[in-house]
């Protein structure tokens, strides 16, 4: 009978998880192929010794250094499985195996971590609160572009670090209070996903120091996670050691020269225009969490009004006053200030990122590459934060109310696909992926003609004389045999 339930439960889950691998590949017919993707799935399938390829940031970050040569080794298998798998049957298939992996994991991080730390949300609310994430603009054209591995999977680490850390303090507040241990299975997990996480990508860096940063607040205020708070302290510490130190020396051992730190650094005509990167950076993360809870403002505040009126009534029930289920003064002395300080720590620290990121890369914000790639990590904070809160208020919910949070999920999850057109419109019509999706399309027409497009331009004919051999060999090889 547990048997039989446990694969019930499982089956919105599988739903969700089928759908949104097949969404994004329809919607963007197969999938586009970034003009750096052309770049480096050559380099990484080029005779030459992998680590020599791993450790090149040169050639793989157009000279730039970033101590991210974990996604590089992503990044080169997805290059080894698109030439070696992908390009044989299909060569105009351009979603990339790492994106396909990385949604699988966050899939199965979030219902099992779903299941573990949030009891009141059922499969069916959980599959549709992942059923928002998976569904949002941003999720599909990050999916269905062939391009870099790292933020997505900067994303499932973000979301399983914090689950982690939910799950253990859960644990430890229900167990007998025990020593304090310095050195434990819980800390070394958390080192280990703070350490993917800023090998992966400069974001996860950022995170890892946001990390250090509440669970500081946390034990300074409770004594409790002290373990993890070293674990990540330490992980964050070596992150800086590895990229100070070991892997310009890796670099130059393996590829003869010292990487420049330069593109670590803020230029000087921005630092003066942090406060204007800072509004940019708070309107493009409050139109992102829009972009994730329905596509439009309308939908937005209609779902989190939904959720607030339902928190309220589960407020009044709770503390049996049928004249405070409609005040929100009273909820509102009902919330710790450490919550409130965790909450003011994680919104200051992702606006810090994002107005660093604008001063460092300032088309970040433009309206191409505003709902793309770069915030996936960010909505994996708010899809945590969702299950969170939900649980809060389905605690103190009956079915009626259960049902309202489903509807109203499902509600958020069509807005996003009716949206899904109007914000392909603005990254297509965009400076730099107009020519990125134009040239994806004439290199698949080619691809299927055998026939390079006289429209191809150096980088994608390039890739063209690349892929289209590909098919070409195992049609000879099955008529072979």
């Amino acid at each position: 009978m547990h048997t039989l339930r446990f694969a019930t439960s499982l089956w919105p889950y599988a739903v969700v998880t089928t759908l949104a691998a097949m969404v994004p590949t329809l919607f963007w017919r197969g999938g586009i192929l970034e003009n750096e993707a052309t770049y480096f799935i050559l380099q990484y399938t080029a005779e030459r010794p992998l680590l020599h390829k791993i450790f090149d940031p040169h050639t793989n970050d157009f000279h730039t250094y970033q101590a991210r040569e974990l996604s590089y080794f992503v990044d080169y298998l997805d290059a080894m499985v698109y030439t070696t798998v992908t390009g044989r049957i299909e060569p105009s298939f351009f979603i990339p195996g790492s994106a396909i992996l990385a949604w699988v994991l966050f899939a199965l991080v979030f219902m099992r971590a779903t299941r573990s730390t949030a009891r009141h949300i059922d499969p069916l609310t959980g599959a549709l609160v992942l059923a928002c994430f998976a569904s949002s603009f941003v999720f599909i054209s990050t999916f269905g572009m062939f391009y870099r591995s790292g933020k997505l999977l900067v994303g499932v680490a973000v979301i399983a670090f914090l689950f982690h850390l939910r799950r253990v303090q859960q644990a430890r507040s229900r167990d007998t209070p025990m020593r304090p241990q310095w050195l434990t299975r819980q800390g070394l997990v958390a080192f280990s996903l703070t350490l993917v996480a800023g090998l992966l990508d400069r974001q996860g860096v950022f995170y890892a120091l946001m990390a250090c940063a509440i669970l500081l607040l946390h034990f300074v205020r409770t004594r409790e996670l002290r373990d993890l708070l070293l674990a990540a302290g330490a992980a964050t510490v070596l992150l800086q050691v590895y990229n100070l130190w070991l892997a310009p020396v890796l670099i130059h051992r393996l590829n003869g020269y010292w990487p420049s730190f330069e593109y670590q650094t803020i230029p000087g005509d921005q630092i003066a225009l942090l406060p204007a990167h800072t509004l940019a950076a708070s309107q493009m993360l409050a139109e992102n969490a829009s972009v994730l809870l329905g596509g439009t403002w309308p939908v937005t505040i209609a779902f989190l009004g939904v959720v607030i009126v339902l928190l309220l009534r589960a407020h009044g029930r709770a503390t049996q006053k049928a004249t405070s289920s409609w005040r929100l003064p009273e909820l509102l002395r009902g919330i710790s200030g450490c919550t409130v300080a965790y909450v003011a720590l994680v919104a200051i620290g992702h606006i810090v990122m994002f107005a660093l990121m604008i001063a460092r890369h300032p088309y970040i914000y433009d309206l191409d590459h505003r709902y793309w790639y770069y915030p996936i990590p960010y909505l994996a904070v708010l899809v945590f934060a969702g299950v969170g809160g939900l649980n809060a208020v389905l605690s103190r919910s009956g079915p009626r109310e259960r049902q309202v949070i489903q509807v109203a999920l499902l509600v958020v999850v069509i807005g996003n696909l009716a949206n899904l057109p109007y914000y392909s419109r603005f990254m297509t019509g965009g400076g730099h992926f107009e020519a990125v999706f134009a040239q994806t399309e004439l290199l698949k027409a080619s691809l299927r003609q055998n026939r390079a497009d006289p429209g191809l331009v150096k980088q994608y004919e390039d890739f063209f004389r690349h892929a289209a051999p590909l098919r070409r060999s195992i049609l000879q090889s099955s008529g072979e045999r």
